[in-house]
């Protein structure tokens, strides 16, 4: 008896999944204006912020997104660490390289 109520369950949830994946795997992004704040002093966190943006922009594609990096108190060191520690550097240069705005 349980067994009939099985395969009806099992192509409903089919029927419900699909067209998530489906819209999944299609270009759903519209344009996006995004504002990143760091107001951090700490270079292992500022590291975590680029990368945060990288994968953002990896996820939604650089020519649909608009970045501004704001940097503001403690902040204002990312660039002054950038000078030091190659790896920040290589992320803030590949950033600027996809034209995310540090200010």
């Amino acid at each position: 008896m349980k067994k009939r109520f099985i395969l009806p369950l099992a192509m409903a949830a089919a029927v419900f999944a699909l067209p998530g994946t489906v819209l999944a795997d299609e270009d759903v992004y519209s344009e996006q204006k995004v504002v990143y704040h760091v107001n951090h002093d700490n270079e292992k966190r500022q590291i975590g912020a680029m990368r945060n943006i990288q994968n953002h922009i990896n996820a939604v594609g650089a020519d649909r997104m608009s970045i501004k990096v704001v940097m503001h108190g403690n902040g204002l060191s990312l660039l002054q660490h950038a000078k030091s520690n190659e790896d920040l550097k290589a992320f803030v240069d590949q950033l600027k390289m996809q034209d995310v705005d540090f200010q």
